[in-house]
């Protein structure tokens, strides 16, 4: 079976399988006028999850407004014999009625609510998984969201707002717990009452016997404001020691809110939790400590590579290479004394024979090469581009990177050396398994490395395609040798490999008004069927500077063919300012 067969066969079978789910969402169809529809709803079962998903779906499209009112009064009934799955969609329905019919939540409503919240009738299962198990259809869209018992409590009217707070003292642990995290959601408005009670409901419970109300306290450390910032630190801190994994993991997440209240310890401490983490969490915490470093606080970030060095003595592998980003980004700020201790791991870190190690290092180096010493600099560039030249990774991903952080470094150190390293990558350019490899980093170098432009310019004329255009884009980058380049480059456009013609178009883009000294070879170009579309592309790209060009476009404004004359419009737009 060929690769056009296997897809028509693909597109077969999902077409069949769509087709399914939205026929047993369609099923019996749902009665539209109220005096059919609020019967059903008076006897439906409370166990009836088909019957409340295709309402809850019918809902979302059509709901007949001068009816409103009947129809939430007979939902409501139908959420109170209700349980499961089929509860999560009616009090979706309910609350979805309310809404359109702007009626607040009355105090029996909110006391509802708040029973729900424990009560075993409701399920912890969401929409999106029960239809998932069930192949029902549902949108991929974030608006086609359920609403819970939390959800609507969190928007509950402030004069409500008792009803929940006197939940907090209860002996409940789960209730305890859910109310906290539903104030927290509600002080993400900003609603002055919300804010204060949430400060103290914090203070209170944050050493709470029950793990999941100090979760639920953790959790919502991340909306606490105008706390001193003493006392928010001393509650973090607390939650970081916290022997629950689950608080410590929400306080991590929530110190991202708050980065000027931690110290050098704070982070450090933060940093000791690593080895206890899943991928993951490692990430979470990671984001984190990103935002503490973001701070640029020396002392923050020299705590962290020393706690990191120490850690690594006895990490494995994973929480090792786990804390080599973290270095990074802590070296961008830190002492010089700690940048060098860290340039110095990553230096040992390019000389791995696992390719993973070396990729993590050849980031970090890019990440926080200019901090590094002159002697730093010019041994990670030397680990880098033997990194480039090894035959096991020629072409791969890791020796494009390792060109990319070689590049990086050369164009820092001073000319002695500098000059050192171009002429190792000219050497190199004679190598066939390096050639492109050193030409994109010499390239990259710029005008720095104009000595190896003769090496360069012989590769002009080289017979594959490949290597000609990159030659001729480390040619024009270098010495700008208009004559030589933007001849190869316009011809490059006609190549058979996709990669010398992007070559060719991102160079000649580079020219910018270079290019109209060759409008003849433009010309020719832009009435060659395979070449109009990427020659108007370029143009527009260049815009103002190509000005001398446009009498050269405005014929093909006039093509039989809709798309040239979108995009020569487009180019002459672009041309004209």
């Amino acid at each position: 079976m060929n690769p056009r067969q296997i897809l028509a066969t693909v597109l077969l079978l999902y077409g069949i399988h769509h087709t399914t789910i939205v026929q047993s969402a369609q099923k019996e169809v749902l009665p539209t006028s109220a005096a059919e529809l609020i019967p059903l709803l008076e006897n439906a079962s409370g166990e009836d999850a088909d019957l409340a998903y295709r309402i809850n779906f019918a809902f979302r499209k059509n709901t007949q407004a001068e009816s409103l009112p009947e129809l939430r009064k007979a939902m409501r009934r139908w959420v109170d014999r209700s349980s499961g799955i089929t509860l999560t969609f009616t009090l979706d329905c309910w609350n979805r009625l309310r809404v359109e019919t702007d009626s607040e939540l009355s105090t029996e409503n909110v006391q509802m609510l708040i029973g729900l919240l424990t009560d075993p009738r409701y399920t912890s299962k969401t929409a999106r998984q029960w239809v998932s198990e069930n192949k029902k259809y549902w949108p991929c869209r974030l608006s086609y969201t359920v609403d819970s018992p939390e959800t609507i409590l969190a928007l509950v009217d402030e004069h409500h707002l008792d009803l929940l707070l006197t939940k907090t003292s209860t002996p409940d642990a789960a209730l305890r717990a859910g109310i906290i995290r539903i104030i927290g959601m509600r002080s993400v408005n900003e609603k002055t009452k919300t804010t204060a009670e949430l400060q103290t409901l914090v203070r209170k419970h944050y050493q709470d016997p029950v793990a999941d109300v100090r979760e639920a306290v953790a959790y919502s450390l991340a909306m606490v404001r105008d706390c001193p910032a003493a006392e928010l630190n001393e509650i973090f801190v607390a939650m970081l020691s916290d022997p629950s994994h689950a608080v410590r993991m929400n306080a991590i997440r929530s110190a991202r809110r708050h980065p000027a209240i931690f110290s050098a310890q704070n982070a450090s401490q933060m940093l000791t939790l690593s080895p206890q983490l899943t991928g993951s969490e490692q990430n979470e915490l990671r984001s984190t400590l990103e935002v503490l470093t973001a701070t640029e606080s020396p002392s923050i970030c020299d705590g962290l590579i020393k706690t990191g060095l120490a850690m690594q003595t006895d990490a494995n592998d994973d929480t090792a290479d786990r804390l080599i980003p973290i270095f990074a980004k802590a070296a961008q700020f830190a002492t010089q004394n700690r940048v060098d201790q860290v340039a110095a791991q990553f230096c040992l870190e390019a000389q791995s024979d696992d390719s993973a190690r070396q990729i993590n290092a050849l980031h970090a180096i890019l990440t926080s090469g200019p901090r590094f010493s002159a002697k730093h600099q010019n041994q990670a560039a030397k680990h880098s581009l033997q990194i480039m030249q090894s035959r096991r990774n020629q072409g791969t991903h890791l020796a494009t990177l390792a060109g990319s952080t070689a590049a990086s470094l050369i164009k820092q150190v001073n000319p002695k050396e500098q000059a050192k390293f171009v002429a190792e990558l000219t050497r190199m350019l004679q190598q066939s398994g390096t050639t492109r490899a050193a030409l994109r980093v010499l390239a990259k170098i710029g005008s720095s490395a104009g000595t190896s432009a003769p090496t360069i310019k012989s590769l002009t004329q080289h017979k594959q395609d490949d290597v000609r255009l990159d030659a001729t884009a480390a040619l024009w980058t270098i010495a700008k040798d208009t004559e030589t380049c933007l001849p190869i480059l316009l011809n490059g456009l006609k190549s058979e490999s996709t990669q010398a013609r992007n070559t060719a178009s991102d160079t000649l883009i580079a020219t910018g008004g270079e290019l109209t000294r060759f409008k003849p070879q433009v010309t020719e170009l832009l009435n060659d069927a395979e070449t109009t579309l990427p020659m108007l592309r370029i143009l527009e790209r260049i815009g103002v500077d190509a000005k001398p060009l446009t009498g050269a476009i405005e014929p093909l404004t006039k093509v039989d063919s809709q798309k040239t004359k979108y995009y020569a419009t487009r180019a002459l737009k672009a041309i004209s300012g």
